[in-house]
């Protein structure tokens, strides 16, 4: 089974950066993050492109369920056999704005 979490973040930089490269009002890169236990990996995709990317690809032994804290831009990872909460920082990769932990 995959597990799955979309969430929704301005692009562009914080707010010591040049007003010129800020989102216009209402632009949102919209990402869906899913696990995949059999594959042991969290991957991503950046919408509307179909394409999965790997984001956790290392340390898990069974990612089965991922929650997202969109306002402090965490990843909660629930791993049950190895009994433990993994969280990892999100950030948004500028100017690619590929998602990394």
């Amino acid at each position: 089974a995959v597990v799955s979490s979309a969430i929704n973040w301005q692009t562009g930089l914080d707010s010591t950066a040049s007003l010129l490269n800020k989102p216009l009002p209402g632009e949102y890169d919209r990402f869906l993050i899913a696990s995949f236990p059999q594959a042991l990996r969290i991957s991503y995709a950046r919408l509307p492109d179909p394409t999965w990317r790997p984001l956790v690809v290392h340390g898990l032994s069974n990612p089965s369920v991922i929650a997202v804290d969109e306002i402090n831009k965490r990843l909660f990872v629930a791993d049950p056999t190895a009994n433990k909460v993994y969280w990892y920082k999100l950030e948004v990769q500028v100017p690619s704005k590929f998602l990394i932990t």
